[in-house]
């Protein structure tokens, strides 16, 4: 008599199988945007301010996988040189070529794990590889990012634009040296 579950997958097996390929598309059709928007705002640049150099390769990180597309250079005629389509979907915001998404998971993941741990994590979930060095350079990209934003909310509140600025919230806090000292409700605890 013939076992009726004989050749049938493990659930698990089927997941990943299916999770695989579904990231693998998810990356082809961000591609394919991509693609699309950069011919676009080729064609509606203004060719008196930026001559189109070449097309060149890049890849970038995201919880899907790495997206790797083609990306046209401009040179500007008031001088350097753009990726007019980084600039319009702000790509590499601060983090090299990962998204922004995976930035905040690595920052997420790097929170309450050590950087190994948080490395093998992302590199499962995401199918890619990410090295403990990767996820320090993500958290040094995010808290200068963070830092930056900071001096400038505190530029614009001496200027009495932001008014106050006690509701900041930040995911992870980053500090230097033995001492954090944390001021919560008119208690400072160390």
């Amino acid at each position: 008599m013939e076992n009726i579950t004989e050749g049938i997958m493990v659930f698990k097996s089927l997941e990943r199988i299916i999770f695989d390929g579904m990231c693998k598309v998810a990356c082809q059709i961000i591609a394919e945007y991509l693609h699309t928007w950069d011919q676009i705002i080729m064609s509606r640049r203004d060719t008196a301010e930026y001559r189109c150099i070449d097309a060149r390769p890049t890849s970038i990180k995201t919880l899907m996988g790495e997206v790797r597309y083609k990306r046209y250079y401009y040179k500007k005629r008031s001088g350097g040189y753009v990726f007019l389509l980084d600039e319009a979907m702000e790509i590499a915001g601060g983090h090299g070529l990962v998204s922004e998404n995976l930035a905040e998971q690595i920052l997420l993941e790097s929170s309450d794990k050590s950087y190994r741990k948080a490395a093998d994590s992302i590199s499962s979930l995401t199918g890619q590889g990410i090295s403990r060095m990767g996820i320090w350079n993500v958290l040094q990209s995010y808290g200068e990012r963070v830092k930056k934003q900071e001096e400038r909310l505190y530029e614009l509140d001496g200027e009495g634009v932001t008014g106050q600025l006690g509701n900041v919230a930040c995911p992870a806090l980053f500090a230097e040296g033995d001492d954090v000292w944390l001021n919560m409700q008119s208690v400072s605890v160390k």
